[in-house]
Parts: C-alpha cells; structure tokens; sequence
C-alpha cells in the first residue's frame, strides 16, 4: 500500500490527527506523546506510516515503526536470549518511535514496564513519540497506571469514520490511483452504503472495478447495482474462515495447508494471496489474520500483503484472477 501523506484523504473525522501528526514533523513537536486512536480500518495505519515515511525522506535515520506485537516479541526473545540490554538500544536512543496496534499491551505487565522505559527515554532525549491504537487510552485493559499516564499525557485524538463527502473523496482518490474512470454514480452508490470504515468502502470499490474488468462491461450504476446488491453492508460477513476456504480451493489446497508452516512456493503464494484478499475486503488486522494462520506476527502478515501487491502489478494473469476472484465474491453481497 502506498502509505504517503498525500494519500490520507484529510475531513472532519481525522483533520485534529492529521495536524497533530503534521506536527510532529517539526523538531521539538507541541504533542509528546501522541497518541492516536480508532476502530479498524479508519486510517490510523495509514496515517502513522505515512509519517515514518515523510520522516524518512527528509533525511531521519534514527526513526522505528513497530507494531506493539513486533515490540512484545522482541522483548520476550530478548529475555530468552539474555540480551535485554541489546533491546533496549534499539529503542532508548531513537529520535523517533512509532507504534502501533498499543492496545495489544494490555495485560502484559513486564512489557508494559519495558515500554515505559523505551518511551521516557525516547522523550528525555528530545524525541517524539507516536502511537495508535483501536481503543482510548482508558479501555486498554489491564494497563499500568504509569504507562496511561505517559499516553494522556500528550495529546489524545480519534479517527471516526469518514462523512459523506470524505468518503467521495476517498473513492475518487483511490479509484484514480488505479486509472479508473467510474462515473460520479457509482461513487454516490458506495458513499451512501453502511461501511463501517474506508477499507470496507475501498473493498467495495474494489468488486465493483473487479467485475467490470472479468465481465468486460463498461463501470456503470447498473453494474455496481448488481455487484453490490441491495444489503450495502453485506461485506463485514466475509472473514478469514470463508477467504481461506475459497483461495484453499482456488489453489488445490487445504486450510490446514495455509495454516500450517509450510514455505513450499505454491503454499506461500496461496497464503499472500489470502493475506491481499482479507486486507482489501474485511476489517480483520494484519495482527488478527496472523493469528488465525497459525500464530503468525504482523510483520510477516505485511510482508506477506507487499509480495501479493508485487505480484498483482508484475503479473497481468495473475491480477486478472484476482479480479475473477473478487468478482465472486463481489456477486455474495
């Protein structure tokens, strides 16, 4: 995905994190910590790697985007491996620590600890700290009266779901960053549904060009009509149980092979492509996913997500299974 600040579609749901995000560019940012918060799916990914990214550009070496399952696992081999000490310096002296999915944190005592630390450190050095998550800082459970402190100590902002008018503005956006020309209909069709948040709404998109290309019909509202049917949230039904039984099938395996910890070509491919399917077309996290294939991380769940998106941009064939694919399931709703 391409997560680039001139891609976050900026509205009234997101406009105070966007600005508080855009400042934490500047050195000796005004919110220190910031602390970001939403329900899946609304952008709060987008925005924080979007940062990293310009951060990056602009010259920032010493900067780290973790998820909170990357950073509890590093932690739980350092303390297996004995070298604490050598975790603790890939975080303590960064200039810039973002993290996100923080609500995982819950409950985890010695890590909670260990991120306190990471952060005061990071703070006391003049660095900036940025992190989201799907909840306010009070409903993390089981939290550290210390760690809440840091994270309300900043600023505290949410990400809703988008308005109307975002909404048409995030389909024109996204439809245009795939040289599709859908007439202003159809846009109208997907803004009115009842998707939870942009990735359902981009989903739907997403079946509607999906049938155009299979079927070879022009993008009209008839044919958005038909793919989305008259249940406009129909799509939250999909899950990882039903998109794994379907790419099992498609690509003569079983659910046990995509689950397993297998590396075999034909097994990884198969994984990736469920991995693309699930992102574009449900609100399950990367992190959730993981958990269901057997137990995986996030970071293997991204690079899984990237090499399916490689493969669909170098691949004609391939994404025009994908389409046929999606054209499928574009035809449940």
């Amino acid at each position: 995905e391409d997560h680039t600040l001139d891609r976050f579609v900026v509205g009234p749901s997101n406009h105070v994190a966007y600005s508080a995000a855009l400042e934490t560019l500047r050195p000796g940012g005004t919110y220190n910590p910031l602390f970001v918060f939403g329900g899946s799916g609304m952008g709060k990914t987008h925005l924080l790697q979007a940062i990293t990214r310009e951060l990056f550009c602009r010259g920032e070496r010493s900067i780290r985007y973790v998820t909170c399952e990357d950073f509890v696992n590093r932690f739980v081999r350092s303390l297996r491996a004995r070298s604490v000490d050598r975790f603790r310096s890939q975080f303590h002296e960064l200039a810039v620590f973002v993290i996100d999915d923080i609500q995982i944190i819950g409950g985890k005592t010695q890590t909670q600890l260990e991120l306190l630390q990471a952060i005061d450190a990071v703070v006391h050095r003049g660095g900036q700290v940025i992190l989201a998550s799907d909840v306010r800082p009070h409903e993390i459970p089981k939290l550290n009266a210390q760690l809440l402190g840091r994270f309300v100590g900043g600023l505290v902002c949410s990400i809703e779901a988008p308005d109307y008018p975002t909404r048409l503005r995030i389909l024109e956006q996204e439809s245009r960053s795939r040289s599709a020309s859908v007439p202003l209909g159809i846009f109208h069709r997907l803004a009115d549904g009842h998707y939870r948040n942009v990735r359902e709404l981009i989903g739907a998109l997403v079946r509607v060009l999906a049938a155009s290309s299979l079927l070879g019909e022009p993008l009209t509202e008839a044919l958005a009509e038909r793919v989305l049917g008259d249940r406009r949230s129909e799509l939250p039904s999909l899950s990882p149980e039903s998109l794994c039984g379907l790419v099992a099938e498609r690509n003569g395996l079983t659910v046990t092979d995509l689950k397993s910890r297998s590396r075999a070509k034909s097994v990884s491919a198969a994984r990736q492509e469920l991995v693309y399917l699930a992102r574009v077309l449900t609100d399950v996290s990367l992190a959730e996913l993981g958990r269901f294939l057997g137990g995986r991380n996030h970071a293997t769940m991204n690079f899984a997500f990237r090499r399916a998106l490689e493969r669909l941009q170098g691949d004609d064939g391939y994404r025009s299974e994908i389409d046929g694919l999606l054209a499928r399931l574009g035809g449940r709703a």
